[in-house]
């Protein structure tokens, strides 16, 4: 009896370790296949993410441009609806504030409209509306900033999508902070890149590199073209924590350096945080996907240059001084094309002495002067509106 439960045991063990090398595998593709998305690919989302930045950019004249920037982002995406909220504020060496580069970014995709608007100072507004709203959403989720943790390195490149179908795996794995890692590779002339991806916890990215010499492209042209001849970018520390049954990157760091062919050398210094994040959130108590800008805020259509402007949470168009200017002319002319506004012809207008209409079916001159002054207001109205509109239309066409 023992012997045979010895031997049961025994096929327990085997049946795991089988199980095991399933559910871990340990070829190349198959790991790179288990890389989750990043957060906000589709999913419903808000989440709040902090970031600070230190730059350091070596001049041509001798002089360094050192700086750094503290940023609060708050993220929410349902769906085809995204909508980011950016504060930033920049510092100087010393740690002075720079007012005039700090800024309040607001960009919004919903199913009416596309906005992309920015503030400096107190009231000084830039944006646009109508851009696409396919490239914003994907613009939105490469600048949540928490995604670079899960490998998007820019709205159209991700780090899966560099090691590709050449990746290839180190034998044996690797620890970082005692998480055990399968170690991806590969090279192409974008780049050599390698990974550290922990199956322990949800098969995420600890850390991962991009290096590029003067040979290797960047967004398809050489960079010694621009006279780098070594660029790196790393992305390290990253913490991982589980939030129900799914292993989420919350935190991390990264470094870019670029070396010149004068020996010049930049760097960009990055640390991200993710204070708040929840999957099903009450987006209406959040005001997500509302349109908080000022009424009154101008803003440019991206391709046609017309402007509109911000009312009550709403795109509306904009009426310059120019629009002013062409609704007064259009009213002077139709004023002064009005017989009414001579007295004699007004005064036998209304006494039907200037018409064929006989006294006892002519209305009350009272009654009539009222019809014929609303009427006439109308066609004044319309009138303009309809000049305003052929000025817009020749605008767009132009622009085009």
């Amino acid at each position: 009896m023992r012997q045979r439960r010895g031997h049961f045991a025994v096929l327990i063990a085997l049946f795991l370790l089988g199980f095991g090398a399933f559910a871990q595998p340990d070829d190349a593709q198959g790991v790179l296949s288990r890389i989750p998305e990043p957060l906000t690919c589709g999913r419903p989302i808000a989440m709040e993410v902090e970031t600070e930045t230190f730059v350091h950019y070596p001049q041509e004249d001798g002089s360094v441009d050192s700086r750094h920037m503290r940023s609060t982002l708050s993220y929410m995406r349902d769906g085809q609806q995204a909508h980011c909220r950016l504060s930033s504020a920049f510092f100087d060496q010393n740690g002075a504030e720079m007012p005039d580069w700090s800024f309040v970014q607001t960009r919004l995709v919903t199913e009416e409209f596309v906005v992309h608007a920015e503030r400096y100072g107190e009231d000084r507004y830039f944006g646009t509306v109508n851009e696409d709203a396919e490239v914003m959403r994907e613009s939105l989720a490469a600048n949540a900033e928490i995604n670079v943790l899960s490998g998007l390195v820019s709205t159209t490149l991700s780090i899966p999508m560099l090691l590709g179908k050449a990746v290839e795996i180190r034998k044996g794995m690797e620890e970082i902070d005692g998480v055990p890692c399968f170690v991806l590779e590969s090279s192409s002339e974008e780049g050599e890149v390698r990974a550290w991806v922990a199956p322990d916890k949800g098969y995420n990215f600890l850390k991962y590199t991009v290096r590029r010499t003067g040979d290797h492209k960047l967004r398809g042209e050489f960079l010694r073209d621009h006279n780098i001849i070594d660029w790196t970018f790393t992305v390290d520390e990253i913490k991982i924590d589980k939030i129900g049954e799914e292993y989420v990157p919350l935190a991390g760091k990264s470094t870019r350096t670029a070396t010149y062919t004068d020996g010049r050398k930049d760097e960009v210094r990055e640390s991200i945080e993710c204070t708040k994040i929840d999957f099903s959130p009450d987006f209406k108590s959040i005001g997500a996907f509302e349109l908080d800008l000022p009424s009154g805020t101008v803003l440019s259509d991206a391709n046609s240059g017309v402007k509109y402007e911000v009312r009550a949470g709403r795109i509306a168009p904009h009426i310059d001084n120019s629009d002013l200017a062409a609704l007064e002319e259009g009213i002077s002319m139709l004023n002064a094309r009005n017989p009414l506004n001579n007295q004699q012809d007004r005064a036998q207008v209304l006494s039907g002495q200037g018409g064929s209409v006989s006294q006892e079916a002519q209305p009350k001159s009272g009654d009539y002067g009222r019809w014929v002054m609303v009427v006439c207001g109308f066609v004044v109205a319309l009138s303009a509106f309809a000049l305003i509109l052929k000025r817009k239309l020749r605008h767009t066409h132009t622009s085009r």
